[in-house]
């Protein structure tokens, strides 16, 4: 289709959209035109009625055929912004969602940021995690994981990117055994896997990495592994904060009773839903 100016190209992205089934059609094809155009957030009303050359109207056009095919919206965008820091996204790991930083404000807090501190992040991914948290707590020192070579890549240009490269070592692994045998934390953080094997995905959901998404029979694997040596992990005093699905609460405490650790504490995120346990050690 022939689109001459950004009038017409969202005109026609939002139909296009709107017909494969996303619900913000005409907000998202909208905020791909800017990235498109390299105009800022919010922009786009100071370029209306422009003209697209033939380039910038290629690369609308294929953005939105990905994003109608449902291609999530955060890989065509390519960056993210998550508690404070900016990101890049590629399918090699999850997509930072906002739910998650409520799991970065909790860990945050619960811990001397003046003091120096030997943090670890298990299953990094894109690194969103650890990096928003070295830049929060300007004396820590991360030891962050994954078992994707290609997500650490990611991780490590990330850490780059937001500069905290320094205080942040990249191990390639299954948690704790990427990690020095006899290190010991102030701070364990963890988004791991946490849907269940069999669960139907939303269809954004199939681009993202399974190996980020499932864990088990019943979505519990990653945190039996990782209860496993948390308390001996942990430093007197310190601090777990996880991330669990909204209908995990019970069970996730289950499975700490039987690693012989506390039930965890429970916040919920802004829909009200169990969404971050956080144990502290005695």
């Amino acid at each position: 289709m022939h689109v001459a100016t950004t009038k017409d190209a969202l005109a026609w992205a939002a139909q296009r959209l709107t017909l494969a089934g996303i619900a913000n059609a005409r907000r998202e094809a909208g905020w791909l035109l800017e990235h498109v155009l390299h105009v800022p957030a919010g922009a786009l009303a100071t370029v209306a009625g422009t003209p697209l050359n033939a380039t910038q109207q290629a690369a609308f056009n294929t953005l939105i055929e990905r994003r109608a095919r449902r291609e999530p919206l955060q890989y065509l965008l390519e960056t993210v912004d998550f508690a404070g820091v900016t990101v890049r996204v590629t399918p090699a790991a999850l997509i930072p969602r906002p739910e998650t930083e409520l799991l970065v404000d909790h860990a945050a807090t619960a811990v001397n940021r003046a003091a120096p501190l030997q943090c670890a992040d298990l299953g990094t991914g894109s690194g969103c995690i650890a990096i928003a948290l070295a830049t929060r707590l300007p004396h820590s020192h991360w030891w962050a994981c994954d078992l994707s070579a290609d997500a650490l890549q990611l991780a490590t240009a990330n850490a780059q990117r937001n500069q905290c490269a320094e205080r942040i070592t990249f191990c390639c692994g299954d948690f704790w055994e990427a990690l020095p045998p006899d290190l010991t934390f102030d701070l364990v953080t963890a988004n791991p896997p946490y849907v269940a094997d069999d669960t139907a995905l939303e269809p954004e959901l199939h681009y993202e990495p399974a190996l980020a998404l499932f864990s088990g029979a019943d979505g519990l694997a990653a945190y039996r592994a990782i209860f496993t040596q948390l308390a001996a992990r942990l430093k007197p005093g310190g601090v777990f904060v996880g991330e669990i699905g909204f209908d995990q609460a019970k069970a996730v405490a289950a499975v700490s009773r039987h690693a012989g650790l506390p039930a965890p504490e429970i916040f919920k995120d802004a829909g009200g839903h169990a969404r971050v346990i956080f144990m502290r050690s005695q």
